[in-house]
């Protein structure tokens, strides 16, 4: 890839977890939070974006995955030659068969937010109960994919 020219994609604000440290959680119930952007939207970026000679796409913000145009989005942006990168917090990674359909459309590399090693820390800051041996079937799952993975570790005044 010669020179990197970059669109983010904020596909929705909502997410799956509720993280205390969260940028957005005093927002997390309003009207507007709730709202997706629909996918002819999604399209109208990703020519347009290409036709000015974008090539690279960051996935980011709420939790993309959850997204009912995800796999889609992906599709597209794969055909229009993109390189992709998503910013995820890894749930829907859980499912083998979710991971095994991203790995096969070739995403280029995903960041997990990870944002404590440890198991009870973890779901405290996650929000969600069990939620660290769903990331650790994540990472397996993704690690099994070969899909190249990062983490981003927030530091706050919980970790």
């Amino acid at each position: 890839m010669n020179e990197i020219k970059r669109i983010e994609l904020y596909l929705t604000y909502r997410c799956n977890r509720s993280c205390v440290y969260c940028f957005a959680k005093d927002r997390r119930n309003s009207q507007s939070y709730q709202i997706d952007i629909d996918f002819k939207t999604i399209s109208n970026t990703l020519y347009s974006g290409k036709k000015n000679g974008f090539n690279y796409l960051t996935l980011v913000d709420g939790e993309p995955t959850i997204h009912k145009d995800f796999i889609k989005t992906l599709l597209l942006a794969k055909k229009l030659v993109y390189y992709i990168h998503i910013f995820t917090n890894g749930l829907a990674f859980s499912d083998e068969k979710f991971t095994k359909i991203v790995s096969e459309i070739q995403v280029d590399s995903l960041a997990l937010n990870i944002p404590d090693y440890r198991e009870k820390e973890y779901e405290f800051l996650t929000g969600f109960k069990n939620s660290y041996k769903t990331m650790i079937k994540a990472v397996n799952n993704i690690i099994e994919a070969k899909i190249p993975l990062s983490s981003i570790f927030i530091v706050n005044d919980l970790n």
